[in-house]
C-alpha cells in the first residue's frame, strides 16, 4: 500500500532478514494489544457492542466490494453464482445478528456509523471531489 501511496512511506521499509515489513508487524502487534486490553477492561456487554459493530460493518464493507465487482468486473455465470451466495452468507450473517437480542445494539450503532459515513461521502463527493474533477478536466 505504501508502493501506491495508500499508506504512509514508514511502512514501506523491510527488515534485510526475511524482508519483514517491521512497521506494519509493529502497528498490528499494537492494535492487537489495544484490543486486548480493551476487552480486559471494557465491561463485558461494551465490549460486545462494539466488535458486534465492528463485525457487522465489516459484512457490510465486503458486501459493497461483491456488489461493486458485479457491476463493474465482467464476470461468468460462474462467478456471478460465487457472489450470490457469498452475499447471501453475508445477509444470513446480519441476520443473525438482528436476531440475537443480547447484541441488537451493536447492529444498531453499526448502522449509525454506515450512516455517518455515508453522510460524509456524499458531502465530500459534492463539495470536494467534483471540483478536483472538474479541475483535471479543465
Amino acid at each position: 500500500m505504501a508502493k501506491d501511496c495508500d499508506a504512509l512511506k514508514l511502512f514501506e521499509r523491510k527488515l534485510k532478514f526475511r524482508e519483514l515489513p517491521l512497521p506494519s508487524l509493529t502497528l498490528a502487534t499494537m492494535g492487537i494489544s489495544v484490543s486486548i486490553v480493551t476487552a480486559l477492561l471494557l465491561p463485558g456487554k461494551i465490549y460486545a457492542y462494539i466488535t458486534t459493530a465492528a463485525g457487522s460493518m465489516q459484512m457490510y464493507n465486503w458486501g459493497f466490494i461483491i456488489v461493486s465487482a458485479l457491476k463493474v468486473l465482467q464476470l461468468k455465470a460462474k462467478d456471478k453464482m460465487f457472489s450470490t451466495i457469498g452475499l447471501a452468507l453475508l445477509l444470513a450473517a446480519v441476520i443473525g445478528v438482528v436476531l440475537e437480542s443480547n447484541i441488537w445494539w451493536g447492529f444498531f450503532i453499526s448502522l449509525a456509523l454506515s450512516g455517518i459515513i455515508a453522510i460524509v461521502t456524499l458531502v465530500m463527493q459534492k463539495k470536494i471531489w467534483n471540483k478536483e474533477h472538474a479541475k483535471k478536466q479543465a
